[in-house]
This record gives C-alpha cells, structure tokens and sequence, in this order.
C-alpha cells in the first residue's frame, strides 16, 4: 500500500426491514449477494399480534467506521428498493441494529450499536372549533379534482422522505391548476433573463397562446402568493426530482441558482402553496365565527436515532467471525414528563431493544 492509499477495512451492516414478505418455514437463513456483497436475510421471530420485521446482514468495504455508516445506509435503501421491486410487496429500512468492523483476525472490533425512537409531540388542538372547519369542508361542493388534490395533500404530511414529500405537495398543485381556466393568454419567457420572448418577424411580434400545463401551475402559485423567483425554483426541483436526481446532486445543482437553499424551506413552500391552492379551490363561504385553518411549521415525523460508538470482542476464532455471533451493549434513553418531570428509562438499541 502507498503513502497516498488508505486501508480499507470490511463491515458487517445489520438492519431491521419492515415488510410482510418471508422466509418460507424450512428456510433459516437467506444468504445471497448483491452487487457483489455478500448478503444474508432471517425472518426476526415474532408474536401473534406483532408487526412483521427481516433481519438483513451485509458485508461490504469502507475506509473507517464513519464512511461505514454512510455506506451501509445507502446499500440497505438500494436492496429494499430493489427487493420490493421484484417482490411487489412493500420493503422498506425500519431502523439500523449495529454496523462493525469485520476484518479477520481483529480481537477489539469498533461497533456502532444504533437506537430509535419515534418523538411525538401531542398537537392538542382537535376541539369544536376545529371540527366545525371539517364538517364545513364537507358541506360544500367537492369536485374530483378537489378530493383528489386533498388526498395527495394529506399524503404529503404523513410522508417524512424529502423528496415524496415535496412530489405529494406538488401533484395537489398540479391538479388544482389543471382543473381550473385561467382568463387570457401568456407569451413564452426566455429561460435566462425571464422576459418576453418575440417572434424575429416583426408581424408576430410577441405570439401568445393559452397556458401550458406547467404555465398553469405557475400561473395558480402566483395566485396564492409566491414570488416568480421562488415558483422557478420549486419547478426546476420538481424537474431535478422527477428525472430520479439523488439528493447530493439536487442539493448542489439547486445551490447554483440559490447559495441558500435547503431542502426543508424548498417543501415548507410548496406545502404552503398547496394549502393556499386548496383554499383557494373550496372558496368556503364567509363563517361567523371564522373557520379555523392550521399550519403546523414543526414536521410531524421526526425519530430519534441515536448510536454510541462501542469496542467489543467476538467469542470463537478471530479470524473466521460468525455473523451470528455478534453482541450489543444496550443503548438507553432517559425520558422526561413536561408535565409531572417523571423521569423514565427506555431500552432502544441492544439485544433486548424493540423493533
């Protein structure tokens, strides 16, 4: 190995998979490869009543423990995706178990052992007033296009993927603009400067025409309030999105155009624009009292996932480690009551952590 070379060291990746696929009975253990890593998949044992969960292992190469995590993230997505793919059957990352070291012969192993834990934070604010909002919603008149574009909102607040959340948001505003007809005509705009474009012969001038889909849409985001600058922005990450664009690449092409963007601000506007388009369709009659909208400016779904960095020895021979054998300290959190101060002590991350 040259100076300018690093060592690159092997990984055992473990991770919880949520999915009603499973092992057939007289299968043990799955063990297969996967872009050229070895794999292995159990069915985590479970009581009646219980959610349905896959054991997945990995082995793969990686420089140090952090490149490791990264790493080992990005390969569970890709099988999952892939898994669920051939499978028709919904496969997704529950949560990561432990990432560590797996080179032969090594007797202190660097372990990451990862935890989780949902943080729910109680909205109490379903009351009478609320209600009557809802029970005026279906009082009125609700096309198609209008339930269609309330359910594709809905579903992006439940969502917690960046990019699902932003598309769900989106196809609620691109509903509501197609159904609706816009009075007049638009000319087309350069893409650099945003002006006008004209026709060379002079007796075009400047042709117009009814507005195009994505003229629609910014043409109703306008209506409810968003500047032209910002309605770019959000097309162009609408674009980005759509031709299968990962995050990495969206975030540094976007930053081009906006040295400030972040994805989190890019999804709180479109989220806005899709409630305001929403308000905008129903056109709800004047309330004495008003009827009350909410606009929750804290995500709903947020999970703490929290790792502690861990040495630990294997049992049996150093230099042919058996997946099986692989053990975890217990990784706790300590919770405490806003409301009494009760402190409780909650098992995340170990052997005996939940799902």
């Amino acid at each position: 190995m040259s100076n300018g070379e690093q060592k690159v060291s092997k990984w055992l990746a473990s991770f919880l998979l949520k999915s009603s696929l499973r092992l057939p009975d007289d299968l043990e253990r799955l063990d297969g490869r996967y872009a050229g890593l070895d794999v292995f998949i159990k069915n985590v044992p479970r009581a009646h009543g219980e959610e349905y969960f896959l054991d997945l292992k990995f082995l793969f190469n990686a420089i140090d423990l952090e490149e490791a995590h990264g790493v080992a993230e990005e390969m569970a997505a890709e099988i999952t995706h892939t898994l669920s793919f051939v499978s028709g059957v919904s496969v997704r990352v529950h949560r990561s178990v432990f990432l560590i070291n797996w080179d032969a012969g090594v007797t202190m192993r660097d372990q990451y052992v990862y935890g989780r834990y949902p943080i729910v934070d109680p909205k109490e604010a379903l009351d009478a007033s609320m209600w009557r909002t809802v029970s005026s919603i279906s009082e009125h008149e609700v096309t198609p296009a209008k339930r269609s574009a309330l359910r594709w909102h809905a579903r992006g607040v439940r969502v917690s993927v960046y990019e699902d959340r932003f598309l769900y948001h989106f196809f609620a505003v691109e509903i509501l603009a197609g159904a609706e007809t816009f009075a007049g005509k638009v000319v087309e705009k350069c893409p650099r400067c945003r002006g006008d474009l004209a026709c060379p012969n002079p007796d075009c001038g400047k042709p117009e025409h009814r507005p195009y889909p994505k003229q629609k849409i910014g043409l109703l985001l306008r209506e409810v309030g968003l500047s032209s600058g910002i309605i770019d922005e959000l097309l162009e990450l609408r674009n980005l999105i759509s031709h299968g664009e990962e995050r990495p690449q969206i975030e540094a092409h976007m930053r081009k155009r906006a040295s400030d963007f972040e994805f989190e601000k890019a999804i709180s506007l479109i989220e806005l624009g899709s409630t305001r388009a929403l308000h905008r369709a129903l056109d709800l009659p004047p309330q004495e009292p008003p009827l009350v909208f909410y606009y929750q400016e804290a995500w709903e779904h947020v999970t703490a996932t929290p790792r502690i960095h861990a040495q630990i020895g294997l049992p049996g021979d150093p230099y042919n480690p058996d997946i099986e054998e692989v053990w975890m300290p217990e990784l706790s959190i300590i919770l405490t009551d806003p409301k009494t101060g009760d402190e409780e002590v909650v098992v995340v991350g170990g052997k005996t952590a939940r799902p």
